[in-house]
């Protein structure tokens, strides 16, 4: 068994609630500041960034698996008390977001009974943006040799 997804108590908990901190201090000193009627400008600036990185947020962190194991032939996916076992012939691509958002990502996509795919996205371990994730390269490269037994 190993670990194979990024630390969740920084992903979702530090980093968000850093951000947080800096953009509602900054509305509040806003608005403490803000005495004439031309200064709400700035006041709805600082609240629009609040909102727009809340829904970035969202979307890219919090819809993400927690904690993701690897067990050789199939991977467990995490997520507060749910617990899914997803095996590697299930499993038909692995992609790799690094630019695109921070933190990067990986999106597992398994078969399943719908016509489209079932999609898994957990957060990766930092490292270096610039070249590939060796996780990720792992992955794909199992995932080509089930294909290939079968």
């Amino acid at each position: 068994m190993k670990k194979i997804s990024g630390s969740h108590l920084y992903y979702k908990v530090i980093w968000p609630s850093t951000i947080y901190s800096f953009l509602g201090l900054a509305f509040l000193i806003t608005l403490i500041v803000a005495s004439e009627p031309e200064d709400a400008i700035i006041l709805f600036g600082s609240l629009f960034m609040l909102l727009l990185f809340h829904i970035t947020f969202r979307k890219m962190t919090l819809n993400t698996y927690d904690q993701v194991f690897d067990y050789g032939d199939y991977l467990v996916f995490n997520k507060g008390e749910e617990s899914i076992r997803i095996e590697l012939s299930q499993i038909i691509s692995v992609d790799y977001r690094r630019f695109v958002s921070y933190p990067p990502s990986a999106i597992i996509k398994v078969k399943s009974d719908k016509p489209e795919p079932r999609v898994f996205e957990f957060m990766l371990p930092l490292l270096n943006r610039l070249s590939k994730s060796p996780i990720v390269e792992d992955l794909q490269k199992r995932i080509g040799q089930e294909y290939a037994r079968h």
